[in-house]
């Protein structure tokens, strides 16, 4: 494991005894890409002494050494003095963590918790009121140190492309377009997030998910529509209904709205 040197310029900083550092308490940047130097000047504006964070994971792989461990960082109110400050490149309540990255984390957090003897290791809003490091994010593999087992590539899936072209058809122009390939890759997967879809509403996308509600899932959406098999893009009183019934059924919260999780069961 290479980890590189920032050596930043920073305002005074509070020394303290790395003897008593017992915890190391993960972040995400919460935006998609970051350099070390940005998120240092980042931190200088917010009025600190620099980078807060003690070392940084990119997306590449990539480890960098930041704030020193002879001082206090700033990363989590109330447990500064005593913790360490990994911080990941990437919003991971919307993103998903690439491999490998994961395994330099891994990496990361394992030589920490040799060279420091620590056992404890948690998120950022298991301390404060935060979403940090995100719904996403890979903690329990990271901090297990098991190897990644290598993702095998998506296969192509006639209903995946169905859905890539009734969401490009629905919320491409809001949105940008996304690929139309029939493979179920993290473009896809993020896709789904922004997805609502609710009573009165007609589009490409309400179609799509009559056609998985009825011949997929086996739910009856009446009689109407081009083909008198209820699938008219119309979210209307029986999509709604049907909609409320798939989502009971799922143990869904009962919204009758098709949204991301609602959408994630009819694949």
């Amino acid at each position: 494991m290479e980890i590189i040197q920032t050596n930043f310029d920073y305002r005074p900083m509070t020394p303290r005894n790395v003897d008593n550092v017992d915890l190391i308490i993960l972040h995400h940047t919460a935006c998609e890409y970051a350099t070390p130097e940005e998120i240092h000047q980042w931190h200088l504006n917010n009025g600190w002494a620099g980078i807060g964070y003690n070392f940084y994971v990119r997306k590449d792989g990539t480890i960098y050494s930041c704030r020193p461990m002879e001082y206090v960082p700033a990363h989590c109110s109330g447990y500064n003095t005593r913790s360490i400050g990994v911080c990941f490149e990437g919003n991971f309540e919307y993103e998903w963590m690439n491999d490998t990255q994961i395994n330099s984390g891994k990496e990361i957090v394992a030589y920490l918790k040799s060279t420091y003897g620590i056992d404890n290791v948690g998120k950022h809003k298991d301390y404060n009121a935060t979403d940090c490091p995100g719904a996403n994010f890979p903690f329990d593999e990271i901090v297990s140190g098991e190897p990644t087992p290598p993702t095998p590539p998506p296969e192509f899936d006639p209903v995946v492309l169905d859905y890539q072209q009734s969401w490009n058809k629905t919320y491409g122009d809001t949105y940008g377009r996304i690929k139309e390939d029939g493979l179920y890759g993290p473009e896809t997967e993020n896709s789904k997030r922004k997805v609502y879809l609710k009573y009165g509403m007609k589009n490409n996308l309400i179609g799509w998910c009559q056609c998985r509600l009825k011949y997929h899932k086996g739910y009856d959406l009446g009689t109407s529509g081009i083909n008198q098999d209820g699938v008219d893009d119309c979210f209307g009183d029986t999509t709604r209904e049907v909609v409320g019934e798939f989502q009971y059924d799922n143990g869904l919260d009962q919204d009758f709205v098709i949204g991301y999780d609602t959408i994630s069961l009819l694949f």
